[in-house]
């Protein structure tokens, strides 16, 4: 929209008004040399008699302003407010070495794009283990590129989408992906993974990389266990080492319930059902412990009744008194019926009166009645 001429000639400005900067051509090479970004809409452009300053009126909705450019290192070093929709023409009074009208501006147009990738955490130890990778696009060229962008990493299904709708040179968007440890990359002991990013056009930037190490820790040590011995549901406690991770504690063949690794050194857990001693282990990504020795204590059957004698039909109820914590009954009675209930009740009539009632736990209970 507007072009100036340094007083000695070698250095002409071109404002790009619909990219809200100007462009410097070497008049010795006819090359372009900077791309200095100034306010929106730069719409005229005027050169000092002494050549060492640029001013660029900015015309664009809203700007109203004037942008100064040293021309030594062509870059903007000043904004000066002004009035509404300023319009610069022309030279400041001075002499023009140089005929506009026999100059020709050749503009280079340098697109590119560059990414960088980081990892966090750097580190992991167990599967299944969250990486977030946070990817960093720069417009490392010279003209804007236009339209979101696209980020392919080969351990990250499908593209990534960038939304950057219009990268002017210099600037950078971000954008992240999640990849979820596998326990073939603990066994690998790193993870090493590309990336790259393309614009809509086509564009493609450099390929970068990262890589994050596994934390390949001891096998689990189990080294006390408490209590040691109990029913179904108890709360045992296992302290030791390398206990991050823990995936199950198993009491023989039987799997523990409501397993919480406290630390890397203790855990807790609920006994599962299960008789005698049997060897407790703890397993985590890394490995299986040795095994430690836990008794599980079966429960014994006992019960009372409320009644033994009575007239027909008579109501007797029956309570469980087992011991070690028993989580399901069995009652059978002598005339063939039978409960699971804990504490059941049955109706005693003739001719069952005066007979045995006999319980899971194979207790006997004399019942008389008229």
């Amino acid at each position: 929209m507007g072009v100036a001429v340094t007083p000695d000639g070698t250095k002409v400005y071109v404002t790009n008004y619909y990219e809200n900067n100007v462009s410097v051509i070497d008049t010795t090479t006819n090359n372009f040399i900077a791309m200095v970004n100034v306010g929106r809409g730069p719409l005229g452009v005027a050169v000092t008699p002494d050549g060492k300053d640029v001013y660029v009126a900015n015309n664009g909705e809203g700007s109203n302003t004037v942008s100064v450019i040293n021309t030594t290192n062509n870059t903007a070093y000043d904004t000066v407010n002004v009035g509404s929709a300023p319009i610069a023409f022309g030279q400041f009074i001075g002499s023009a070495p140089i005929n506009l009208s026999s100059v020709t501006v050749h503009v280079v147009q340098s697109p590119s794009l560059n990414i960088t990738k980081s990892a966090n955490p750097s580190t992991y130890n167990f599967a299944g283990e969250s990486i977030t990778y946070t990817y960093n696009v720069t417009n490392t060229g010279n003209v804007n590129l236009l339209g979101d962008l696209t980020v392919t990493d080969d351990y990250i299904s499908g593209p990534i989408t960038i939304f950057s709708d219009d990268l002017s040179p210099g600037t950078s968007v971000t954008g992240t992906g999640t990849y979820s440890v596998t326990q073939q990359d603990l066994n690998n002991g790193s993870v090493t993974n590309f990336a790259y990013s393309t614009t809509t056009n086509g564009l493609q930037s450099n390929t970068t990389t990262a890589t994050i190490t596994a934390v390949q820790g001891p096998a689990p040590i189990i080294n006390i266990i408490s209590p040691t011995s109990g029913s179904v549901g108890t709360l045992v406690t296992l302290i030791g080492t390398g206990f991050t991770g823990a995936t199950a504690v198993n009491f023989g063949s039987n799997i523990g319930t409501n397993l919480t690794v406290v630390s890397d050194t203790e855990i807790t857990v609920n006994a599962p059902a299960g008789t005698g001693t049997v060897d407790v282990t703890v397993t985590t990504p890394v490995g299986t412990s040795g095994t430690f020795t836990y008794n599980a204590v079966t429960p014994v059957a006992s019960f009372t009744e409320d009644q033994t004698s009575g007239t027909s039909p008579l109501a007797v109820q029956f309570y469980d008194t087992s011991s070690n914590v028993p989580t399901s009954w069995l009652w059978e009675f002598g005339d063939g019926s039978s409960s699971t209930m804990q504490n059941p009740e049955i109706s005693v009539i003739l001719p069952m009166c005066s007979e045995y009632l006999l319980a899971a736990a194979m207790l006997l209970s004399w019942i008389s009645c008229s």
